[in-house]
């Protein structure tokens, strides 16, 4: 699922079912492929995307709250509960602290040289940039990799 036609196009590159977020009766399409809905929605987004998430996971299904871009999804409501939505959620903080930091910094760059992301377009802002690099993440305007310049 992307945000915009420009997202699409990166997202059907390598993916087998692509749909742009703001389409019609976008669950209805989903539903078509996978009629009891999905079993694990990746929210990388937050509050503007969950009602999508939703529609589209099966009863008993996972929602996987990994972003929170555009503010923090909703609590559960009742009628996830009486579906049996699960909802997880949690950021880099839980996984990397303390010793694990240095270890997961080294591992994401070596990844990056050796081009694992080379799909992905790097968008660099500079220090002074940062509340720029703020509000495009929130607007959903970014369509690449954040890449702070200090």
């Amino acid at each position: 699922m992307a945000g915009t036609a420009e997202k699409l196009a990166k997202v059907e590159a390598g993916a087998t079912n692509a749909f742009l977020a703001s389409g019609p009766e976008l669950s209805t399409k989903i539903r078509a492929i996978v009629q009891s809905g999905v079993e694990v929605v990746y929210d990388f987004v937050g509050k503007a995307t969950f009602p999508l998430g939703v529609a589209a996971v099966r009863d008993g299904g996972v929602i996987a709250a990994i972003g929170a871009a555009s503010g923090q999804p909703p609590a559960v409501t009742e009628q996830m509960a009486s579906r049996g939505i699960q909802i997880r959620a949690g950021g880099t903080p839980q996984y990397v602290h303390g010793g694990t930091v240095a270890v997961a910094t080294e591992q994401l760059w070596d990844a990056v040289r050796a081009d694992l992301f080379g799909d992905l377009e790097v968008v660099r802002y500079r220090f002074d940039q940062i509340g720029g690099a703020h509000a495009d993440m929130e607007s959903r305007r970014l369509a690449g990799l954040p890449v702070l310049i200090v």
